[in-house]
Order: structure tokens, then sequence, then C-alpha cells
């Protein structure tokens, strides 16, 4: 289990996923809905590597769910993220989860207060 604390990813031991990553793709194609607006392809896939102590660096960034649609309704998001982590030599070390952002448009979006959608997978 990986578990975020304080910022910094850790494994099930509570050492951080030093030099690991993380992989987020969204789901469908999608429609920036804000500056600076235009697509975003569902096949594209966000990867951030971790530093030494399993943080992200300060200026990695994704663009809210609230910022992207199609979206069911003003409070449904239709739109989420496909989350995966990664130890330093690019072994799967969470099952994939789906994630949202319900941040405001032009918020910043902080992992730490993510919202876990679907934990397990068929």
């Amino acid at each position: 289990m990986i578990t975020l604390t304080g910022g910094n990813f850790q494994d099930a031991t509570g050492a951080p996923l030093a030099n690991g990553s993380i992989v987020f793709q969204l789901n469908a194609d999608a429609r920036v809905v804000a500056a600076p607006y235009g697509q975003v392809s569902g096949k594209t896939k966000a990867v951030f590597q971790l530093n030494a102590a399993g943080a992200l660096a300060a200026n990695a960034q994704i663009w809210s769910n609230a910022e992207l649609t199609p979206q069911l309704s003003p409070i449904l998001l239709g739109t989420y993220y496909l989350v995966t982590l990664y130890d330093a030599n690019d072994a799967p070390v969470s099952d994939p989860m789906w994630w949202i952002f319900p941040n405001f448009i032009g918020a910043t979006v902080d992992i730490a207060t993510m919202m876990a959608f679907i934990f397990d997978l068929p």
C-alpha cells in the first residue's frame, strides 16, 4: 500500500518512494474549458518524477477535472485520471486508481486533496 504523508509518497514500510514516478492519464479525450483552451488527448500520459524523498517537484501541474469537459453536470465530473505509481526501476507499486480533482478553474491542484473515485479496477 502506498501512502501520501506530508506531500511524500511512501511504501507499505514507510520508506519514501525514492526516485519513483507517478503517471496520470485521462479516461477520455477532453476539452480545456479555461484559457489557454484546447484539447487534451486521453492517450497522453503525464509522467512526473519523484525525488529522493518521494515528493513531486513543486512545479508539477495537471489540469483539474473541473477545467475539463466532458462534465456530466456542474457538480458531477465526466473526466478522471487513471493514476499509477512506479518505483525507481519503473515497476508498478500501486494498482491503477481513478482520481478526481474537483478544484476550481485556475486553482492549484494539490494531489494531497485528491478524491479517490474507484480503487479497484476490473
